[in-house]
């Protein structure tokens, strides 16, 4: 039996709370990597694509949650959504641990050449 349905009016105040986070987000995040002088950084993951994809998780889990609240949702869909969001996250973590760790060591971190590796021949001086 499900329980009480929120009203319109909480329902409202959820979703813009949670638009209003998101777009305080969007003006912190910024405001903290200039105020630390790591502009670089911030550019470098606005590049790579992580902060769109933040953007639009929070987006999908906003919307998601706010149907489920006012019933365009069955339970079932919400979790199955909620399931293949959380497993998009994970993946990609995954994903990234996984070909940072495949790579293999270059020679600098070795500390120079690998040992039977015999060096490199002198270039012949070309006629």
């Amino acid at each position: 039996m499900p329980g009480p349905q929120p009203s319109e009016h909480l329902i409202f105040w959820i979703f813009t709370i949670g638009i209003f986070s998101i777009t305080l987000s969007w003006i912190t995040i910024p405001v903290v990597f200039v105020y630390r002088n790591k502009v670089d950084d911030l550019f470098r993951l606005v590049q790579q694509g992580s902060v769109i994809k933040f953007i639009t998780v929070t987006y999908i889990v906003l919307v998601v949650v706010t149907l489920g609240l006012i019933g365009r949702l069955e339970p079932d869909k919400i979790s199955t959504l909620l399931a293949a969001i959380l497993g998009y996250i994970l993946g990609e973590a995954g994903g990234r641990v996984a070909a940072t760790s495949a790579s293999p060591p270059s020679e600098e971190a070795l500390g120079g050449p690998s040992r039977g590796t015999p060096p490199a021949p002198p270039a012949r001086p070309s006629a």
